[in-house]
């Protein structure tokens, strides 16, 4: 009876370090994001990346940014910044996730994606369905 409690305890505590794992890499999945073509444009750094798409929602700086090493692909990183308090009825705050890479002049953009959060349909969670 001892070894079938023990299991069960120890079976809850990998899990949980195993949750832990996934919140600390700030990983998100490309599944996430409604697919944007990437532009062909060579990006002097980040900044000016990051900037070409906050760009369609008047914005000059993100509200949150966030940038990791990809995992898997080496030179490659995960750019995730967001607008938030957009003067939109419709949506409230978008999300970026771009995949970029070292190229000759600086990044080039390999993926894109966006996700947004609804103003009114009474949900705060990141979709990628249009807003009501």
């Amino acid at each position: 009876m001892k070894r079938l409690a023990f299991i069960a305890v120890a079976g809850v505590a990998l899990t949980g370090c195993t949750e832990r794992q996934t919140v600390q890499t700030g990983y998100v999945p490309s599944a996430s994001f409604a697919a944007l073509a990437a532009p062909a444009t060579i990006f002097a750094d980040n900044d000016a990346a990051i900037a070409h798409y906050l760009a369609s929602v008047g914005r000059r700086s993100p509200s949150d940014r966030e940038v990791n090493d990809f995992p898997g692909a080496r030179g490659s990183q995960l750019l995730l910044f967001s607008a938030e308090g957009l003067e939109d009825d419709a949506v409230r705050d978008m999300q970026w996730r771009l995949l970029i890479e070292q190229a000759e002049a600086g990044i080039r953009v390999k993926e894109a994606g966006l996700r947004q959060r609804c103003r009114r349909s009474g949900n705060s969670e990141w979709t990628t369905t249009p807003c009501p």
